[in-house]
């Protein structure tokens, strides 16, 4: 996969383990995949955070080619910057090179997993790290459905996912009728997931790189980690968030339901 977008594959990977950097998006999705496909990804996310990312985007731009095509910086902690699609995110470099268009990202705060917990559907809450493949949700993603959970309308990618062949299933709360029975709610009870989980399918890359950071506890030296919920509200409770921890950092909800 690395050898499509860069020169050196070798060398990008080993940055990316210094760095802890991660590739999500549409490119990790059509690896996950792997199968014949009439689609390609248009452009490659990678995401890295602190001195890391400052370093990763050094190296990008080292790249045969590379020319910065825009840099949008968000003090906001990610509300700005394409919100609908993203989240999370605090700063956007898009570099264009000979071989590939990449979007560096800064996520916000210090868990490089926040802005990936913070995508429009759960087919691209996928990650690939120097030397580990996660997939939060692989039941789904490997056949091809989609939960959307945020609203997705820049650049239409619904539209564009459709016509890739993923079935996309709206479960916004909002849109959910609720029930006092729990035999017949349409709702089920929530949860907390993150990456690392047991219900994320965790693929070990062979080689003799290591990521400097641990996968199930998203690279934070306070143990913290970057949670999203599972499911929406409990029958028979009116209480649809999820109250801030001290262990977790940048919580929001997932409100979908069991298929």
């Amino acid at each position: 996969m690395l050898g499509s977008f860069t020169p050196d594959p070798i060398a990008f990977r080993k940055m990316m383990a210094r760095t802890s950097a991660v590739i999500s998006g549409s490119t990790t999705l059509h690896f996950l995949l792997r199968e014949p496909s009439s689609w390609k990804p248009q452009d490659i996310d990678i995401i890295a955070v602190g001195a890391g990312y400052d370093r990763m985007l050094l190296f990008i731009l080292s790249l045969p080619g590379a020319q910065v095509v825009s840099d949008t910086l968000d003090e906001t902690g990610g509300e700005e910057i394409d919100s609908h699609l993203y989240g999370g995110l605090r700063r956007l470099v898009k570099v264009h090179t000979n071989m590939a268009k990449f979007n560096v990202i800064e996520s916000v705060g210090s868990i490089v997993y926040n802005t990936i917990a913070h995508y429009w559907g759960t087919h691209v809450m996928n990650a690939i790290t120097a030397d580990t493949i996660l997939c939060a949700y692989p039941t789904l993603t490997l056949s091809h459905k989609v939960i959307q959970v945020r609203y997705a309308a820049t650049g239409n990618p619904v539209a564009k996912y459709q016509e890739r062949g993923f079935h996309i299933l709206n479960r916004r709360l909002r849109d959910l009728t609720l029930s006092d029975s729990c035999e017949d709610s349409v709702l089920c009870s929530s949860r907390n997931r993150y990456f690392g989980d047991k219900d994320t399918l965790v693929v070990a890359v062979p080689g003799v790189v290591t990521t400097a950071a641990s996968h199930n506890v998203d690279a934070n030296q306070s143990g913290r980690v970057s949670a999203w919920k599972l499911g929406g509200l409990a029958c028979g409770t009116t209480d649809c968030y999820l109250s801030s921890s001290p262990r977790c950092q940048h919580l929001w909800q997932l409100n979908i339901c069991k298929l």
